[in-house]
């Protein structure tokens, strides 16, 4: 009987004890990510020419380029790093097996080239240079998340 009498008044002790134990847990805040959409549209780029530069860390969602020309290489550069460095026919070879690029002719005969979902955490470059003579890109459009 008197190990039932301890046993019972070393729990009634612990509960004591529990009940005069506040725990307190400091609040955390989690700032709060704003995503902010952007868009680069230009016209009538001679080549060459930077046509994005963004930083801080985010994502560019599409980019589409439009031209009368497929003379001219591509280099995108993420954080430092070229991606890709490549002519409008390698982006053409790769539009088959590459979901993030596409590169054909419209309707109209331009050379489109189709890229996205780039992610960077500090610095998007995108630069264009020509192969060949009086290369002008008729129309960017850039969207990003930044």
């Amino acid at each position: 009987m008197l190990p039932d009498l301890l046993k019972l008044a070393v729990e009634l002790a612990i509960a004591e004890e529990a009940r005069r134990i506040q725990i307190s847990v400091p609040e955390i805040s989690i700032p709060e990510q704003r995503v902010a959409t952007k868009v680069v549209r230009l016209v009538n780029v001679r080549l060459p020419d930077e046509l994005v530069d963004v930083r801080g860390k985010g994502k560019m969602k599409e980019m589409a380029i439009r031209s009368r020309s497929n003379g001219y290489c591509l280099r995108v550069t993420v954080d430092g790093n070229n991606i890709y460095d490549s002519a409008y026919s390698w982006f053409e070879a790769m539009s088959d097996v590459a979901e993030e690029i596409a590169a054909f002719r419209d309707d109209n005969g331009n050379y489109v080239l189709h890229l996205r979902d780039i992610s960077f955490t500090n610095r998007l470059v995108i630069y264009a240079y020509p192969t060949a003579d009086n290369i002008v890109l008729d129309e960017v459009f850039c969207k990003y998340e930044v």
